[in-house]
């Protein structure tokens, strides 16, 4: 997460062509819901980390705080189509070292 709001965030997602497939109501569901509860989520990840959250990667850091997100606020979706769309999203996003730039 880019520290911008939601609205600036999706924008510049919109504008990209190759994320197109990503632009749907539940996309900015979930987006603003991660803005904005992201210091709550943070909180709840924390303790549960190997390393500070400084030292996770972008993609990291945003796909824990969307998956958190989803599994605190969404009981409708099933705990596993969360950890698998978050593994995916990891994998297809995400580098090869696992740290921050």
């Amino acid at each position: 997460m880019n520290g911008g709001d939601h609205l600036e965030i999706e924008k510049t997602t919109r504008a990209e062509k190759s994320l197109a497939v990503l632009m749907s109501s539940c996309f900015s569901q979930l987006l603003r819901g991660v803005v904005d509860h992201n210091q709550a989520l943070v909180a709840v990840l924390a303790p549960h980390l190997d390393r500070d959250m400084n030292e996770l990667s972008p993609i990291e850091f945003s796909v824990l705080l969307l998956g958190a997100f989803e599994l605190t606020r969404h009981p409708e979706v099933p705990y596993r189509v969360v950890i698998n769309e978050a593994v995916e999203l990891a994998k297809t996003f995400g580098g090869t070292t696992g740290t921050s730039l």
